[in-house]
């Protein structure tokens, strides 16, 4: 685990859309959220997809069934504040999860997977009602307990990118 005061997730957009009308005011605007106790915040810009993780990892990490993500281009991703990283190997991919260095929060990880993007969890936003997931992934982990939601499209793996 590496300590720093300023995170590698750390970007600042730049990318302005407010002109595009085939986006309302509510897609426009940027996703903020943060830690427990304030002292690290976030702005999303323009996320690429959302959804619910499975897997056993995210069970572990959540201490749920199941883990609600946003994920965006990391460019599109500024973060304020003092923040922890692990680092660890899952299959055949190195997944970095940050944390607040004050409270412990998870509030960001950089999954191997699929490298250039961020996930923020949508427990974290300020306005979490603005979570639209579009899909459920590692569902062959889930929890009996805690199963997809069945309007969602399921995969038993990793959901298809692009």
């Amino acid at each position: 685990m590496r300590t720093s005061g300023t995170n590698p997730v750390c970007a600042e957009s730049g990318h302005d859309r407010s002109g595009d009308s085939n986006h309302t005011r509510g897609e426009l605007e940027a996703l903020m959220g943060g830690c427990l106790c304030g002292a690290v915040g976030y702005a999303l810009n323009s996320p690429a997809f959302a959804g619910f993780c499975h897997c056993t990892d995210c069970q572990r990490f959540s201490g749920s069934g199941r883990l609600p993500f946003i994920g965006a281009a990391r460019q599109r991703m500024k973060i304020t504040g003092p923040m922890t990283s692990f680092a660890m190997t899952s299959g055949r991919a190195t997944i970095t999860r940050h944390f607040c260095a004050r409270c412990g929060s998870p509030v960001a990880t950089e999954p191997g997977s699929a490298p250039g993007f961020v996930i923020v969890y949508a427990g974290t936003l300020h306005e979490p009602d603005r979570f639209r997931p579009k899909f459920s992934q590692f569902t062959r982990s889930g929890c009996k307990w805690s199963p997809p939601d069945p309007r969602l499209p399921s995969y038993p793996a990793a959901a298809p990118q692009g």
